[in-house]
């Protein structure tokens, strides 16, 4: 199946559900991983965590930003390629997770400057 095959459903339902869980798993994995980072007496392991992370939230941020330039695409058109209900639908559903991938991912950002700012053992 070549990536223009994918329905716009299959590429926003990730970034919509997993960006946020994303966020939030990183938040407490970062939480389970202080105590061995601060007997190591390196953040290495929260830095690698926060970066893949985000690496992910991107990834999947990207594939519903190209949703939405399709949806757009598509909507100009006014259903050639769809029926007239779905064009709308799938504008909203790929809007909406681009911009969650978006929010999700500055929150990781946001909750990785502590990371880069304090010590684990403060």
């Amino acid at each position: 199946m070549r990536p223009a095959d994918i329905s716009t459903p299959l590429r926003c339902w990730p970034a919509l559900l997993l960006t946020p869980l994303l966020a939030l798993g990183m938040q407490s994995l970062a939480y389970s991983l202080v105590t061995p980072s601060c007997a190591r007496q390196s953040a290495a392991a929260l830095h690698a965590v926060a970066a893949a992370a985000l690496l992910l939230a991107l990834a999947l941020t990207a594939l519903a930003g190209l949703a939405w330039r399709r949806a757009a695409e598509v909507a100009q058109r006014r259903g050639e390629a769809l029926a007239d209900r779905e064009g709308p639908r799938d504008l909203f559903l790929s809007r909406t997770a681009t911009l969650v991938g978006v929010f999700s991912s500055l929150t990781i950002v946001a909750l990785w400057i502590p990371l880069w700012l304090l010590s684990p053992c403060t």
